[in-house]
């Protein structure tokens, strides 16, 4: 394929199907030929190509493959951290391609939750306040809400009650909770996992699985990138990645 050709970012309506079709309707992620080409001086060093991909309302995937095969480039295009250089990319049936810089960052806030290997939690700021930091972007919720949500989201991950802890006063599995907390405390359509047990024991990274099982048991829309063939059996349907193409 061209490299100028890939460098150009196309919009859905060259290659996707209108989001009146009813498969479409029913997904959340919609992706086709989707590619990711970085430059380093005159190479071409492609992260992703051509992935085609849709991921439907309660489903739970799990994109699996060695370091370095694309998993977390996916998840970052699919989340609205990076782009697609190329290719259709659906996100709630919305044209992902076109979206300006204030739309990508709202819908991130409002619409995605996201889990990151490394917790991403602020050491100075006790568990409720780490959980409330994207809540207070969001000038549309109230102070009670927040509140009530907040205490929800730490319910619903076994921490309530540990409100005021920093997070050097709790384990590693316990911050993973911490961090899965305040993606659900935005009430978000989808919840993005990038190696979610990856600095975690066996134990507390089963437990975390769990939790995302229940989660997806409830009605969540997940998808998770690991290498732990394991913890992605725990998935319904696995995305097998290799040197930035998916081989399944």
């Amino acid at each position: 394929m061209d490299s100028s050709a890939i460098e150009r970012r196309t919009g859905a309506s060259e290659h996707c199907v209108e989001d009146s079709d009813s498969v479409i309707r029913d997904c959340i992620v919609h992706m086709e030929g989707v590619s990711r080409l970085y430059r380093s001086g005159t190479a071409a060093i492609y992260g992703l190509s051509a992935i085609d991909l849709s991921i439907k309302r309660g489903e739970f995937v799990a994109l699996t493959g060695p370091s370095g095969c694309g998993k977390s480039t996916l998840l970052s295009i699919m989340g609205l951290l990076d782009h697609a250089t190329s290719g259709c990319f659906l996100l709630n049936g919305r044209d992902a391609t076109t979206l300006g810089y204030s739309e990508r960052a709202r819908i991130r806030n409002e619409e995605i939750g996201f889990v990151f290997q490394a917790f991403n939690l602020i050491p100075h700021m006790t568990v409720y306040q780490n959980v409330e930091l994207p809540l207070s972007y969001r000038k549309a919720i109230s102070g009670k809400e927040r509140r009530e949500r907040i205490q929800q989201a730490l319910a619903r991950v076994g921490l309530y009650g540990r409100d005021s802890d920093y997070p050097s006063q709790i384990s590693g599995g316990e911050q993973q909770r911490v961090a899965i907390a305040r993606a659900l405390a935005g009430f978000p359509s989808l919840l993005l996992a990038d190696e979610p047990t990856g600095n975690l024991d066996s134990q507390s990274g089963a437990s975390i699985m769990r939790l995302f099982e229940e989660l997806h048991s409830n009605g969540a829309t997940v998808c998770i990138a690991t290498h732990d063939a394991k913890h992605a059996s725990t998935a319904q349907r696995r995305v097998a990645l290799l040197d930035g193409r998916s081989v399944t």
